[in-house]
């Protein structure tokens, strides 16, 4: 997140991280605009991210966004420290998610409520 933050303050955006409590990574305000920016990042240079599906509805929903795409980056290892530096970064902004291909890779599957699974017999119960 540090490049595209770097990227922001480049612009002279005044920016707030918000990735603990929102579905984006970054507000940035400048002149009466409010930027909303999410950033992705990868270890390799394929330029393909996955969206949540709160991320893919903010983007379908809110009207000045950007994501930043940072690839190639490095991971180190120092016992149980684990950090990531470089990287070549994207910037899209305007982002719009209708600019590019949206592949559903996921999908969500539960039980039908008639019947359960018996704990540790793999049977289902119908009653």
């Amino acid at each position: 997140m540090d490049l595209a933050k770097a990227h922001l303050d480049a612009e002279k955006w005044e920016v707030e991280d918000v990735s603990a409590s929102e579905s984006f990574d970054y507000i940035a305000r400048r002149g009466g605009i409010e930027l909303h920016v999410e950033v992705k990042g990868l270890v390799g240079s394929l330029p393909e991210v996955l969206l949540t599906i709160n991320e893919k509805r903010h983007a379908q929903q809110w009207h000045d966004l950007a994501i930043a795409i940072v690839t190639n980056i490095k991971i180190s290892r120092a016992g149980d420290q684990v950090s990531a530096s470089g990287g070549d970064h994207q910037f899209i902004s305007p982002w719009r998610i209708d600019d590019g291909e949206l592949e559903p890779t996921q999908f969500r599957w539960s039980p039908r409520q008639a019947g359960a699974v018996e704990p540790g017999s793999g049977e289902v119960s119908q009653g």
